[in-house]
């Protein structure tokens, strides 16, 4: 039976939880938070998918002297200002054969000199969950570009979370031009941060724009709109344009002129979590980019949005308070 722990159970941790509960291979599983209600409430969305037939064992864990002295998987579903000290606790004393980590991975940029360190002591093989690469509908999408690599992402809308949700269409650009190098303008962003609806975390509003050589990643987000997001996705000879909220994609051909449709499904978190953790214990990828991929590209982001923070604040900090 494998031991896996899901460090935080809030929102997140919660859904990691559910999609355990979906893997077949009999799992012990231990849920780490310091919150009493938190542990109840995914106890009980634990119990509305796993039933009584599961072939798991549930611990729940206030305290990490709870865990186990080895994990074949953990997850760690912290918010990004905890998640350093919370992974120098875990992996100070357990053994962890494979790790995966919420996105956004830090706040402060020697986080993840120290993170990279920490990982490599420990022998921890570990991925970061930007996901959109593993849903199916960006994988048909990337073999409809195939060698026409794309030259623009553009992600608009009306409040979708730029500073917390952006890193994700960071990484999808980056999955579809195959290079994690992003070089970030913050010049067209508004000149304000807004209070996220989770205390002491911020967002950004108005535009910013990632550059690799000559291709672009624009992100778009109006603070007075509640527009949903689209996604277009243009190369020399071929288009998409993506509705995640309703589910669909239109691709077109501009060497014949001929668009099609193509559903497009979003995946739970539990959905993933449950595939994740397959590939991870059948010794497969899971499908995520690993950390130092992922790092390349969270650093460059932090930092960009760093310097906005504290010229539109007047401050002078290290840290970027998003999650």
């Amino acid at each position: 039976m494998f031991n896996i722990a899901i460090i935080g159970a809030g929102q997140l941790g919660s859904r990691h939880l559910q999609g355990l509960a979906r893997v077949e291979t009999p799992l012990s599983i231990y849920l780490l938070d310091p919150y009493e209600s938190s542990l109840e409430l995914a106890r009980s969305r634990y119990t509305e998918v796993a039933g009584a037939l599961a072939p798991h064992q549930l611990h729940l864990c206030s305290d990490i002297s709870m865990l186990p002295d080895t994990l074949e998987l953990a997850i760690s579903a912290t918010t990004a200002d905890h998640r350093l000290a919370s992974l120098q606790q875990v992996l100070g004393r357990i053994s962890v054969k494979n790790l995966v980590l919420e996105k956004v991975l830090f706040q402060r940029l020697e986080e993840y000199k120290l993170a990279a360190e920490l990982l490599q002591r420990a022998g921890t093989r570990c991925w970061v969950n930007c996901a959109r690469r593993m849903f199916p509908g960006y994988q048909r999408i990337k073999e409809f570009f195939g060698d026409d690599v794309p030259f623009l992402l553009q992600v608009s809308g009306g409040n979708w979370g730029l500073g917390c949700n952006g890193i994700h269409f960071c990484d999808l650009f980056a999955y579809l031009t195959g290079s994690d190098e992003i070089d970030f303008d913050a010049n067209q962003l508004d000149n304000a941060a807004h209070a996220s609806k989770r205390a002491g975390f911020f967002e950004f509003s108005g535009t910013l724009v990632g550059r690799q050589g000559g291709r672009q990643l624009v992100l778009q987000s109006r603070v007075d709109a509640s527009l949903r997001h689209l996604v277009l996705i243009r190369s020399s000879t071929k288009t998409v344009l993506v509705d995640e909220v309703a589910g669909s994609a239109r691709l077109l051909d501009e060497s014949n002129g001929t668009w099609s449709e193509l559903s497009f499904p979003v995946p739970y978190q539990s959905q993933l979590t449950t595939t994740l953790a397959n590939a991870i214990l059948c010794g497969q990828p899971p499908g995520l980019p690993d950390f130092a991929s992922s790092a390349r590209i969270h650093a460059p982001f932090v930092s960009t949005l760093t310097t906005h923070f504290n010229r539109v604040t007047s401050q002078q900090g290290d840290v970027c308070p998003i999650t």
